[in-house]
C-alpha cells in the first residue's frame, strides 16, 4: 500500500497520521520556511539601572512578514520570575511593557515615557528602523528590580506563521556595586570640651591617611 500526502503549503512543520487496523503511522512533514533570525543583541552585560538595548534580527521572506519582537528581562535564581517583558508589534510599531501584572503601550515613536512595575521605556530615545529584510530596535531601559542582583535579558522574534527563534545573550547586573574608593574622605571628630582642637582626618586611594590638627 502506498500513501501519498499532498506538498505542505506552510512554512511550518506539520505532524500526521493514518491508523490501518491495530497499526498506527505518524508522519512528519517539514515546512518550507525558516524563522526570523536574531543577528545581534547588544550590550550583552548591563551593569546599572539603565541601558540602550539594540537588537537587530534578519527575516528572510521580507520584512513585512515579521510579526514581533519580544524582550523578556527575569532574575537569575531558582525561580526564574519575570520582571517584565517588552513586546514591538512590527505592523503599527507599538511597544507594550508588562511587569508586576501591569501593562502599558505606546507607538514607539510617541517619544512617551512608559513605565509598569520596575521597569520602564523611554520611547524619546527609543527607534525602530526597517530595511528590505532586516529591523532593527533600540530601547532606553530602566529596571530598578527590588531585591534582585542580577537577571536574564531573553530575545525572540516571531513570524506570521508562528515561526520563532530566541537567544539568552545578556546579562544584567542591577546593582553597580563599589565604585572604588573615594577620591576624599573626611571624618570629623568633635571639639575636644576645654581645648578647642578639632581633628580632620582625609583619606585618599592608595595613599596614607593624613591628619590635620588645628
Amino acid at each position: 500500500m502506498e500513501l501519498v500526502a499532498d506538498a505542505n503549503p506552510s512554512r511550518r512543520e506539520r505532524v500526521g497520521s493514518v491508523s490501518l487496523g491495530r497499526k498506527t503511522v505518524t508522519v512528519t512533514q517539514s515546512g518550507g520556511g525558516e524563522p526570523p533570525e536574531i543577528l545581534s543583541v547588544t550590550p550583552d552585560l548591563i551593569v546599572g539601572a539603565t541601558t540602550d538595548l539594540d537588537v537587530l534580527v534578519a527575516e528572510r521572506n521580507g520584512i513585512s512578514d515579521l510579526e514581533s519582537v519580544a524582550i523578556r528581562i527575569s532574575a537569575v535564581d531558582a525561580s526564574a520570575a519575570e520582571i517584565c517583558s517588552i513586546n514591538l508589534t512590527n505592523v503599527g510599531g507599538v511597544i507594550t511593557l508588562r511587569s508586576s501584572g501591569a501593562t502599558a503601550d505606546a507607538p514607539i515613536d510617541s517619544n512617551e515615557l512608559i513605565e509598569s512595575g520596575d521597569c520602564s521605556v523611554d520611547l524619546a530615545r527609543s527607534s525602530v528602523e526597517r530595511s528590505e529584510d532586516r529591523l532593527r530596535l533600540k530601547l532606553a531601559l530602566g529596571v530598578r528590580p527590588t531585591g534582585v542582583g542580577l537577571g536574564n535579558v531573553a530575545t525572540s522574534a516571531r513570524d506570521r506563521d508562528g515561526l520563532e527563534s530566541a537567544i539568552n545573550a545578556t546579562n544584567w547586573q542591577f546593582s553597580a556595586g563599589s565604585s572604588g574608593p573615594p577620591s576624599a574622605a573626611t571624618i570629623r571628630f568633635p571639639t575636644v570640651t576645654g581645648t578647642g582642637v578639632e581633628c580632620e582626618r582625609f583619606v585618599r586611594p592608595r595613599n596614607k591617611g593624613q591628619v590635620a590638627v588645628r
